[in-house]
């Protein structure tokens, strides 16, 4: 399966949307910002998950991390 959303490409993102399983969001991952979708959220633990199959695109962060719900 493909991204959504391709690099270089321009999105939209609000801060000031709640944050729900299945959303997408930009966090702060490291030292670059990532788009990826909401997979499950246990407390502050928000596990991301890229919309390609491959399983390395799966990334655990902080809910402080994520900047923004993408619009």
């Amino acid at each position: 399966m493909e991204p959504t959303y391709q690099n270089g490409r321009l999105v939209i993102a609000s801060g000031l949307l709640n944050v729900t399983e299945g959303k997408i969001v930009v966090a702060r991952h490291g030292s670059r910002e990532i788009i990826k979708r909401v997979s499950l959220i246990r407390g502050d633990t928000v596990k991301l998950k890229g919309d390609n199959s491959s399983p390395h695109h799966n990334t655990v962060i902080q809910a402080s991390q994520i900047r923004g719900v993408v619009i």
